[in-house]
């Protein structure tokens, strides 16, 4: 059997002795740091030979399709569901501060989503590369991947920040903020912009470690960065509340004299950050069978660099059009629906909405990342047909699963609300938009798994093109048409009009699927 170095350069695996002991000079003069990536391919467990459509190394490697999504979606559905919490905590503790800020913090999150389109680009492109080197055997490609990835995902991370902290307090008047939310904001900015380098390298570091098919790690991670922000995001704030425990009425006040308002929360969420990037980088510095984070592979090399830029750069386009077409519908609603409304909080119960909402993408998000990891390893290890197949399962789980979700939102809308505000105009106006979601939860989810299984697949220049003719072809104009003609409608609207754009999205990526152009591409 060949070994993992010879194969992956292409060459035959008998050698002729003067080849040897060429290579072995070679070897015997060789830098410490080509040294290691010897060590590294050494190391890979032996492949079999190539085309047998199996995937080779890592975590998945001998499994069957049903054992191989069950091992990627339950850390990923779990983890996520941390993940939306990280967030979700941060607006309900908002939102029992009062109206201003929540708007403040909703608007931030829109903010804070740009950063992540720009973090997302990289770590799709890092997820196909990764998952295609790792389904095929080649550790030594992996590493290069992983290196390079985390390289630009620090460099993202610093500039991002510097960005945000210098912008914070001139980012509420574009949206028609009241000049309370406006400073609000700025508070709770800051200490986000300082977590930024720590947010993009662990959602790059996380994408690596799904990419190679390790889909538990980041569960462990997320639960720890929720267990720091909870406890320190309600003493740090200085929020009231007040709740029966075993039939006693307990009133929380806050801690005396460490009460920081807004500014506490956006604290909290810092320093979960930053420990949660610590972790990701013990865990890839630590290594296993299918790649390893050395720091010699860190060096900016631009031919490794054009690979994640040419997989990435159509997607950074796609979330691109996504984040602008969404932050236009946020400049309708404060500017138009909030001017005809004449009182503050639209964008708050927005974006309420969207958090409860954002629970039932977790299984759809889930097996939209375990289509990209099984179909990107399984076209690596070439077998397409089990990359389809893949892909149907995953959306069928997806669309079971929210569909439940699909039935809370309709029925028991208001219980739903009471988990995040208390406030009368949430009240009055979350119970509707959550009806409405919930009578798109099934597209949603066919939407959600075959737009992450193409970008798993490469095919991610199509998922920028059906994206951006969904969000600036349909949803942009829908809304301010909408807005305009009606803006006694308000929300409800809107809301409406992005329930239909969706469905029609998600037939476009059926349609691409059914096509199979997925399965012809060169990443």
């Amino acid at each position: 059997m060949a070994s993992p170095v010879v194969e992956e350069s292409g060459h035959s695996s008998a050698l002729a002795p003067t080849s040897a002991g060429r290579e072995a000079r070679r070897s015997a003069h060789a830098p410490a740091a080509h040294v290691s990536d010897r060590l590294d391919e050494a190391a890979a467990i032996p492949s079999p030979p190539r085309g047998d459509g199996r995937i080779r190394t890592g975590r998945l490697a001998g499994l069957s399709l049903g054992a191989a999504m069950w091992v990627l979606s339950w850390p990923i559905m779990a983890q996520s569901f941390l993940d939306a919490l990280l967030g979700t905590v941060d607006t309900a503790v908002a939102a029992r501060l009062g109206v201003e800020e929540t708007d403040a913090v909703g608007l931030s999150t829109y903010i804070m989503w740009f950063t992540g389109v720009i973090t997302m680009s990289v770590a799709i492109g890092a997820t196909a590369l990764i998952s295609r080197a790792v389904g095929g055997g080649h550790r030594s490609r992996a590493n290069d991947v992983l290196g390079q990835s985390m390289t630009l995902a620090a460099i993202i991370g610093v500039l991002a920040g510097v960005v945000m902290a210098l912008a914070a307090p001139f980012l509420g008047r574009p949206v028609g903020l009241d000049p309370v939310a406006s400073r609000l904001m700025a508070q709770y900015l800051w200490p986000i912009a300082a977590s930024m380098p720590a947010m993009v390298v662990t959602n790059v570091g996380v994408a690596c470690l799904r990419g190679a098919g390790e889909s538990r790690s980041p569960l462990w991670i997320m639960l720890v960065e929720n267990v720091i922000n909870l406890p320190l995001n309600i003493i740090l704030s200085g929020v009231a509340f007040h709740f029966t425990l075993l039939g006693r009425e307990v009133n929380w006040a806050g801690v005396p004299g460490v009460s920081m308002g807004i500014a506490g929360i956006g604290i909290a969420t810092c320093v979960a950050r930053c420990v949660g990037a610590g972790i990701v980088l013990w865990l890839l510095a630590r290594g296993d069978d299918a790649m390893r984070l050395h720091w010699h592979r860190m060096r900016p090399r631009w031919a490794s660099m054009k690979r994640l830029v040419n997989v990435g750069l159509p997607n950074l386009w796609e979330s691109l059009g996504m984040w602008s077409g969404n932050f236009i519908i946020i400049l309708v609603i404060g500017q138009v629906l909030a001017a005809a409304a004449g009182v503050p909080g639209l964008i708050g119960a927005h974006q309420i909405t969207i958090r409860l909402e954002s629970f039932s993408f977790l299984p759809g998000f889930a097996m939209g990342t375990a289509a990209a990891t099984l179909m990107g390893q399984y076209l690596g290890a070439g077998n397409a047909k089990m990359a389809a197949r893949a892909a149907l399962l995953c959306t069928a789980v997806a669309a079971i699963v929210m569909s439940i979700f699909s039935y809370v939102f309709i029925v028991h809308p208001v219980a739903m609300l009471s988990l995040m505000s208390d406030q009368p105009m949430h009240r009055e106006l979350v119970p509707d938009l959550l009806r409405l979601a919930g009578y798109v939860q099934i597209p949603f989810a066919v939407l959600l798994v075959l737009r992450g299984g193409l970008r798993g697949a490469g095919d991610t220049r199509m998922a920028m093109i059906l994206t951006s003719i969904g969000i600036f072809g349909l949803r942009v104009p829908g809304c301010i048409i909408v807005a305009l003609l009606w803006p006694e409608r308000g929300l409800y609207a809107l809301w409406l009009v992005m329930v239909v754009e969706l469905t029609i999205r998600a037939a476009l990526f059926t349609a691409r699927f059914l096509h199979g152009g997925w399965m012809r591409v060169k990443v």
